[in-house]
């Protein structure tokens, strides 16, 4: 998910899987399917330790029962995807995300912890006094938003917001270019007059 500064794009990857997402494979993941007694853990910077930090004794897969097994199976699953989300967000926002990826995680079986849900920071702000540059960061923040093949209701939020700035930058744009032409066109006032007093000078020494 992504998060906004000031109002951090938090779109949150979690969000949707704690109501039930479907994979490319439609298998619904949810995390009352994968282990009812394991909850997301606090969120850890992606520089921290690994997602698959030891907190406790990793068991062997052979040592798992078969419900284990699939638990650990889609716990896999799920922590490939998540990081795929986040990575795309970050890899289009460039130079304005804010903050590393962090992850929330969820122990399994086997005594793995598995990233289940995750956020990134994207500054959203608009560009004081220049409208133009605006426009062309929200249209990154916008690409940044959507860039995961799947986002979320939050990150679809971000980009909304995104196309909400850019749209009133065009406004303060067209506004300024208003201002700009008046002022030229006001800037010399007796310049047609005096064009049209030439004109007419003109004429009447030909007349003459």
């Amino acid at each position: 998910m992504i998060s906004i500064t000031p109002r951090i794009m938090k779109t949150s990857y979690y969000d949707n899987y704690s109501r039930g997402t479907s994979n490319k494979d439609g298998n619904n993941k949810t995390p009352e399917a994968l282990d009812k007694s394991e909850k997301p853990e606090k969120k850890e910077d992606l520089n921290s330790k690994s997602s698959k930090s030891k907190t406790k004794a990793v068991r062997n897969v052979s040592d798992l029962s078969t419900k284990e097994r699939l638990i650990v199976d889609k716990l896999r699953s799920r922590d490939t995807a998540v990081r795929s989300h986040e990575m795309a967000h970050v890899s289009a926002g460039g130079s304005y995300i804010t903050s590393g990826v962090q992850y929330s995680y969820q122990r399994g079986p086997d005594g793995v912890n598995y990233a289940v849900g995750g956020e990134v920071g994207i500054d959203s702000s608009p560009v004081s006094g220049n409208p133009q540059a605006t426009i062309i960061k929200m249209q990154v923040v916008r690409g940044a938003a959507l860039a995961p093949a799947d986002p979320s209701g939050p990150d679809k939020a971000v980009a909304s917001q995104a196309m909400q700035n850019s749209f009133r930058a065009q406004i303060d744009l067209q506004q300024m270019s208003l201002v700009k032409g008046s002022q030229k066109s006001s800037s010399n006032p007796y310049e047609k007059d005096s064009d049209n007093k030439t004109a007419r000078g003109s004429l009447i020494n030909l007349v003459a």
